[in-house]
């Protein structure tokens, strides 16, 4: 096939096939174990076609197991899943959950740590990923929005 063949392939068509494809993850039968498990919730409005220039609404987490530095000024996340919803917060709280159920051994996770911009269902997450009796959930403002909270207190550099 020539390279001309596959410039005609409409943006639409593209859309389609990804929309349709049923591309879930594989898991391996051996669960990992990891002792802190990071998950980061946000929102994101972006603008669809045919739909009057109206924005929608895209929840999106990103579940990862560490951090590490590529080189000086460059992080990594390690392990990096991202999940995204256009349906209501419980959505893709389930999805993360069943993700996290198959991917990883419940019982060795001690520490779930989310982050997020303040959110009410952000906040209110927490207490859907107690996945027993000795594990330790925290919410924690992600780096931006505990900036801007400390900016919105005091305009004063010195502060």
């Amino acid at each position: 096939m020539t390279d001309s063949l596959y410039s005609k392939i409409s943006r639409q068509t593209v859309y389609n096939v990804i929309k349709n494809a049923d591309m879930d993850y594989v898991v391996d039968d051996v669960k990992a174990n990891i002792d802190t498990i990071y998950i980061r919730f946000d929102e994101k409005y972006v603008y669809t076609q045919g739909t009057n220039k109206l924005k929608k609404e895209i929840k999106t987490a990103v579940i990862y197991t560490g951090i590490k530095q590529e080189y000086k000024g460059r992080n990594m996340l390690l392990n990096r899943h991202v999940i995204t919803s256009l349906g209501y917060s419980t959505d893709i709280k389930h999805k993360c959950l069943d993700y996290i159920f198959k991917t990883y051994d419940t019982n060795k996770i001690s520490t779930v740590m989310i982050s997020g911009d303040g959110a009410q269902w952000i906040k209110k997450s927490t207490s859907d990923f107690y996945f027993h009796d000795n594990i330790t959930v925290h919410f924690i403002l992600d780096r931006f929005h505990m900036n801007q909270s400390v900016n919105h207190i005091t305009k004063d550099e010195d502060i």
